[in-house]
């Protein structure tokens, strides 16, 4: 099996499983795909995830077709706008900020491709964000001095410091770390 991603919170997952898996993880411009997008409208954040999972997917079994490929792609959407992972500190404070005090959605696409067979999946979660205060403010700076928002769509993971941030789920939390559980039972019916 090859996951197609380097996250390190998909690979904890499938690990927990006891899954044997190798990393290959596609060259895929994100940017391009979500960039100036309204996502104000469900059809519209599910077809961007859905459309980033299949081509992660699509580019890595195009090399590795005797293997199950299983890619995701996690986005995290507030106020119509897609929060993907920051540039720098900056991104993320201003990331973290607008989430403050609100709900906002998780949304993943996942792609399988096992022998030609393809097969789709979306999961989306609901995260509220405590009040922005001056105890939320401290907590940003410590987790953005720490690094810990690097490499994670909406600057924060559930899995770390970020829990500090969130008030509470409705949904999946490993959707919310980014590999959802559905996912899993489909891909466990070809393992």
């Amino acid at each position: 099996m090859i996951l197609a991603s380097s996250s390190p919170r998909r690979q904890e997952i499938l690990n927990m499983l006891g899954v044997d898996f190798k990393i290959i993880s596609p060259d895929i411009d994100e940017k391009k795909i979500i960039e100036g997008e309204d996502f104000t409208n469900e059809a519209a954040r599910v077809y961007a995830v859905l459309s980033l999972s299949s081509k992660k997917a699509e580019a890595v079994y195009k090399e590795h077709s005797d293997s199950i490929v299983i890619a995701c792609d996690t986005m995290v959407f507030v106020d119509g706008v897609a929060l993907g992972k920051p540039r720098d500190e900056a991104d993320a404070r201003r990331m973290l900020t607008m989430l403050a005090g609100k709900t906002h959605e998780v949304l993943s696409g996942v792609t399988i491709i096992h022998g030609g067979d393809i097969s789709h999946h979306w999961e989306s979660s609901k995260v509220t964000f405590i009040e922005h205060n001056e105890l939320f403010e401290r907590l940003v700076d410590s987790y953005i001095k720490d690094g810990l928002y690097e490499g994670k769509a909406g600057a924060y993971g559930i899995q770390d410091r970020g829990a500090l941030f969130i008030k509470s789920i409705e949904g999946d939390y490993y959707n919310i770390m980014g590999l959802p559980i559905e996912a899993l039972r489909i891909l466990l019916k070809w393992l």
